[in-house]
């Protein structure tokens, strides 16, 4: 691993990295008025440690204006006031001997998100008022007009056409910030002209309907960045370097910008205004999220097809990001000229090591990122990672230092928080024992990871067995851990980390036409062919069709009125399972209530009162956890030290188990 292409130098402009893996340029809402916060300054710290040969600050907005805000915490770089914060970035980088790139932008319609409900009559900037903007908050799966679909029900906020002076203004803007970048001493800039960018608008047919000199065909519409990219090089000069992210497609279709539009007017014409890189994005933020940034449903190396296809016709040296988490497909993207340099976010939150440990040849070490899309959800954009606490926690969460005495821990339950604590405890130094029930370790993530659409689980399970394995935890399968079995191995201290159990909680789920979601997709139980899902949690989308895609024929029921997803991660993979739902024909069956299993299917309400019964050869419960509090109820008064974390205190996320063992294992 430590030989090949890869770690080889290249040259971007007159800049020289190292090697060719870099961090790819990520937003995060941890600035106060525009400035890093100390916060922000420890994560990016984290990155510049990880190896990579640069590291890209990510959207730095430009506008100084209500036109520039989006996110309420963002990075700011539309003033001089600006250029102190960012030198810090740049200094926190160096600092690790990385390059520092700064990305810079105006988010055009996108500003309606932060602005739009508190003040109406304000009108965000736009290419033109074709199109409004939708932020991707609220996605829903739902029933409109007698048919199923995939929507996003935010309220459109309009938008309005700039003037030809705005014009010029953007254009000095985009100068202004490059210089100031400069100044603060990044070594390059990189300009964002993709996702749901002001000037990704102009570039665009869906979103450029204007009938002056920046609209119309493909020269109009590319005018706009090239006077960008030609202003800022006649500013910053022929030797600094500029790296331009584009869009390869929108995912929208004929109306949009497509791959082969990229490739015949986009590239062709930024490469001869006076970019020196090109780095590869695509979708739209308000319309195709889930291209953005892909879920766990795409492959690894996603967007390596577009890469490659864009080095044929440039010799620009090609960037390219896309679930880029598995060091051996990297070297082999790079060595097999796919791209010329692998650009990494998601997968530098899970592991902020794995360019050290690709470098030092062991790939086996790396956590890699399982695109579970929690970085971009619950948590905002601090960037919180749900299989490593540890990412934008670098200032609060204790760190893995030698324990003070060795003590003899017993950790009961071998899912995600059980693994994490066993691991941080034996780092530690303690004599750490660890018991599951069941012949495997995994907890719950089995059942996740027994699926086709959610598999990549297996790789977090399997990197926690192999770190507890070489750490020298013992591990105790196929045992079930009961009072008398504590007082027997007498443990100093007792983590309790028992998980859930499926709810049963319906009239008749103790029939033999019943089966839980577990025993079906892990344990493979035979079922009938008509199968109905009762469904009550996100997942249940995912267990319906999964069990299409065994040839089943399934009816999935709800409760709830839609399936809907908050803030900017799974919300990014909902159009994907609805286009899944309808390809493999799952009905589905919403402001339903179960009333009863029967012996031969599912008694039903729907929301006006009508009951009927859905004959089926067997339900399958897709249904919220309750917690699995019985040895913690036994273990009640024993002498060791009794500590408790995950879902057996309150069903929640794999996130959560996770930071609750890594809490526990650096507390103890």
């Amino acid at each position: 691993m430590a030989t090949g292409k890869v770690f080889t130098p290249i040259e971007i402009g007159t800049m020289t990295l190292k090697h060719r893996v870099v961090m790819a340029p990520t937003i995060h809402e941890m600035c106060y008025g525009g400035h890093p916060t100390e916060a922000y300054l420890a994560i990016t710290d984290t990155y510049a440690r990880s190896g990579v040969s640069m590291v890209c600050v990510g959207g730095a907005t430009i506008d100084p204006g209500k036109s520039g805000e989006v996110f309420p915490n963002a990075l700011s770089i539309a003033d001089d006031e600006c250029v102190f914060g960012l030198q810090r970035l740049a200094e926190t980088i160096h600092a690790q001997e990385a390059k520092a790139c700064q990305q810079i932008y105006h988010p055009g319609r996108a500003s309606a998100r932060y602005w739009a409900q508190s003040d109406p009559s304000w009108l965000p900037w736009g290419a033109s008022a074709k199109v409004p903007f939708m932020a991707a908050a609220k996605w829903e799966i739902t029933k409109k007009g007698g048919k199923w679909s995939a929507v996003n029900t935010m309220p459109p906020a309009p938008v309005r056409e700039i003037s030809l002076e705005e014009v010029e203004q953007v254009v000095r803007m985009h100068v202004l910030a490059a210089l100031r970048a400069k100044k603060a001493g990044f070594d390059a800039v990189n300009l964002h002209f993709a996702n749901v960018t002001l000037i990704m608008d102009f570039i665009s047919p869906y979103t450029n309907v204007r009938t002056d000199g920046y609209g119309g065909g493909w020269e109009n519409r590319m005018r706009l960045p090239c006077e960008i990219v030609q202003a800022t090089r006649s500013a910053v000069g022929r030797g600094y370097p500029l790296i331009v992210r584009i869009p390869a497609d929108q995912g929208l279709g004929e109306v949009g910008i497509r791959f082969q539009d990229t490739l015949r007017h986009v590239v062709p014409r930024l490469a001869e205004a006076g970019i020196d890189a090109i780095d590869l994005s695509a979708g739209v933020l308000d319309h195709t999220p889930h291209k953005i940034i892909p879920p766990m449903y795409d492959a690894r190396g996603c967007w390596l097809h577009h890469s490659e296809e864009v080095k044929k016709v440039t010799k620009l040296p090609v960037i390219v990001a896309g679930r880029l988490c598995d060091p051996r497909m990297i070297a082999k993207a790079v060595e097999n000229g796919q791209c010329d340099v692998a650009a990494l976010s998601r997968p530098l939150m899970a592991d902020p090591l794995l360019p050290k440990k690709m470098f030092a040849g062991k790939p086996d070490d790396v956590r890699m990122c399982v695109a579970c899309g929690y970085c971009m959800s619950e948590s905002g954009w601090t960037k919180y990672c749900a299989i490593n606490a540890e990412s934008a926690r670098e200032q609060t969460l204790p760190k893995i230092g030698p324990a003070g005495r060795p003590r003899k821990v017993l950790v009961v339950g071998g899912g995600p928080g059980g693994m994490e604590a066993a691991r941080v405890l034996r780092e530690r130094g303690h004599d750490v024992t660890l018991c599951e029930k069941e012949g495997q370790l995994g907890g719950a993530l089995r059942v996740a990871a027994a699926a086709p659409l959610t598999r990549e689980w297996r790789t977090f399970t399997r990197w926690h067995v192999r770190q507890i394995g070489a750490l020298g935890v013992k591990v105790l399968l196929g045992t079930e851990v009961t009072r008398a079995l504590v007082d027997e191995l007498a443990p100093e201290v007792v983590v309790v980390a028992t998980g859930s159990v499926q709810s049963r909680d319906i009239d008749g789920a103790d029939r033999e036409i019943v089966a839980a979601e577990e025993e079906v997709l892990l344990k493979g139980k035979a079922i009938g062919r008509k199968v109905v899902v009762v469904g009550g949690a996100f997942w249940d989308v995912e267990t319906a069709i999964n069990l299409a895609d065994q040839g089943k024929e399934v009816i999935l029921v709800r409760e709830a009125e839609t399936v809907s997803m908050n803030r900017l991660g799974p919300i990014r993979a909902l159009p994907i399972l609805f286009g899944m739902l309808q390809a493999k024909n799952v009905k589905p069956l919403f402001s339903t209530k179960v009333v009863k299993i029967e012996e031969n299917g599912v008694r039903v309400e729907n929301s006006v009162g009508d009951s009927t019964l859905l004959e089926a050869d067997a339900v399958v419960l897709s249904t919220a956890r309750v917690a699995n509090r019985k040895l913690l109820d036994e273990l009640r008064g024993v002498s060791a030290e009794l500590h408790e974390i995950g879902d057996c205190v309150n069903p929640r996320s794999v996130a959560d188990a996770v930071y609750g063992g890594r809490l526990v294992g650096a507390r103890i």
